[in-house]
């Protein structure tokens, strides 16, 4: 509903997808492209979706792009999202630079930290 009354929604589009399926569909409507940021909010506290999770950024994410997460652990369950991170790093290459507390809006437009992706060959 807050999309159909913006002044920007020519520019945002809303769609649905479920973690570790084929992403060609989203990159498909980037142009093509992948995406030079990914911004998450909540998204780590489902500690048996990680692997999909850090599957789906890998695919969506340009070799040098940045991916930033921000989340509350839920029932203190700190291990949960260093499970994540070390999916990412260990299984799809994801550098890992933890911020506390983060400035999204600096980060992202003057020196971002968060997940930055290793430039890979192949």
């Amino acid at each position: 509903e807050n999309l159909k009354s913006s002044i920007i929604k020519e520019k945002i589009r809303v769609e649905g997808f479920k973690w570790g399926e084929d992403c060609s569909s989203l990159i498909r409507l980037n142009n093509g492209q992948k995406f030079d940021r990914i911004i998450m909010a909540d998204t780590l506290w489902l500690q048996d979706q990680h692997e999909n999770l850090a599957k789906s950024c890998s695919e969506l994410l340009h070799a040098d792009g940045i991916l930033v997460s921000t989340y509350m652990h839920h029932d203190d369950q700190s291990n949960v999202a260093p499970s994540f991170f070390q999916i990412a790093h260990e299984n799809y290459g994801f550098e890992v630079s933890l911020s506390f507390p983060i400035d999204l809006c600096a980060n992202l437009c003057q020196s971002p930290d968060g997940i930055r992706r290793r430039n890979r060959m192949g």
